[in-house]
């Protein structure tokens, strides 16, 4: 099973905190706040507004449940051993939920020191986390994860959006099957009958609408400037970070379904062989 999190951010822990070399928790948090909120966030902006500007020592994520949910995320611990511990975070990112994971600090080995990341990405054998020390990926084997993750513990960041969301479009869903995942790094999904693919940013808002505008009857199109759309049978769906064709202030932006009664629509539409 492979899942992403599509354009999910870097973000450093070492920033002008003074907390900055104990920041992993504010710095994983942030990201997946910024993931999930659309709004940039930093790890002193997360850190200060909890423990306070002058703290310097260890977080905890347990300390951090108030202000997720002050941002309208949910921060909820699960519990159990290494191995099932694996799965539920794989689960948890099928689902497009961050992750927050505990591992041995690399940077302090020899130590008891710990610390936290967050886990955006999977394939097959493998579970891919943004290191907030570094702010870059860091990929390691289900096998490997399963031996060092700590204190018998992960948490899942969720939106509200998300939990109000009944489902996201799987594979084995009856309509999932109309499709197959033939990449990863972006996620690619080929529609058979249709022969065009989903991707990237444009999948991830697809799935999270449960496919809601059927199958693509086209690939991505490129030809306005800082967009990018496709055609389904029952709607456009628009790739617009910069805000250049609308500005619905829809949570899932930066993808959102295009309004029929703008140019582009009325052109594609006046063109299209599925209109009737």
């Amino acid at each position: 099973m492979s899942a992403t999190l599509e354009n999910f951010p870097m973000v450093s822990q070492l920033d002008s905190d003074p907390n900055a070399q104990f920041d992993c928790v504010a710095g994983s948090i942030a990201a997946a706040l910024q993931w999930l909120n659309g709004r940039r966030y930093t790890a002193s902006e997360v850190k200060d507004a909890v423990y306070g500007r002058s703290y310097v020592g260890d977080t905890d994520p347990a300390n951090y449940v108030g202000y997720c949910a002050s941002q309208g995320v949910k921060l909820a611990p699960i519990n159990g051993t290494g191995v099932a511990l694996v799965q539920d975070i794989r689960d948890a990112l099928d689902n497009q939920f961050p992750v927050l994971i505990t591992e041995p600090d690399p940077y302090m080995p020899g130590t008891s020191e710990t610390h936290v990341c967050v886990a955006y990405a999977c394939d097959d054998t493998s579970i891919t986390v943004m290191d907030p020390y570094i702010a870059r990926p860091v990929t390691k084997t289900d096998h490997l994860w399963a031996a060092q993750l700590q204190y018998n513990q992960i948490w899942t960041l969720q939106s509200k959006d998300q939990r109000n969301t009944a489902h996201i479009l799987q594979l084995t869903d009856p309509w999932g099957q109309y499709f197959q995942q033939t990449a990863t790094s972006p996620t690619r999904w080929h529609c058979a009958k249709t022969g065009h693919d989903i991707i990237g940013a444009i999948l991830a808002f697809y799935r999270r609408i449960g496919g809601a505008p059927r199958l693509p009857v086209s690939g991505e199109k490129y030809d306005v400037p800082n967009v990018v759309y496709q055609e389904f049978e029952s709607g456009i769906l628009v790739y617009d970070p910069q805000k250049v064709l609308d500005a619905p202030g829809v949570s899932f932006e930066p993808v959102y379904m295009l309004k029929l009664g703008t140019p582009l629509a009325q052109k594609l539409l006046a063109s299209s062989p599925y209109v009737v």
